[in-house]
């Protein structure tokens, strides 16, 4: 599949799919996603807060994920200033319950504060 053309001033869709790849159920995990140069912020699934002085959105102590399974979010996103393209959305876990646990268990693809890229939505 090709990019996806879209005009100045046109509304986008980022979608960003969290996955529980381990062995034992999530419990809570926070999400952040930093809003491109040349994108504004229109909207956000599940409860995700836009911090405008940062330019982010936050989502928190989003729900469990059992093993295998995953969630999707979705962002959308105004394009301002097509000369600033490629726009390219970044995204983390910024915390994870793994510490809940007591004996040890990571997620080492899953490593809070690792960066993820978002996947433009059709």
């Amino acid at each position: 599949m090709g990019a996806e053309i879209v005009e100045p001033g046109a509304t986008v869709t980022y979608e960003i799919e969290v996955k529980n790849q381990g062995n034992i159920p999530s419990k809570t995990y926070d999400v952040l996603d930093q809003i491109p140069a040349g994108m504004s912020f229109v909207s956000a699934s599940d409860g995700g807060l836009y911090f405008a002085a940062q330019k982010r959105v936050s989502w928190n102590n989003l729900t469990n994920l059992e093993p295998g399974e995953s969630r999707v979010l979705t962002i959308q996103l105004k394009i301002e200033d097509p000369r600033l393209r490629p726009f390219r959305n970044w995204s983390e876990i910024t915390d994870d319950s793994s510490g809940d646990y007591g004996f040890g268990e990571t997620d080492e693809d899953s490593t809070p504060d690792c960066m993820f890229q978002g996947r433009l939505s059709q």
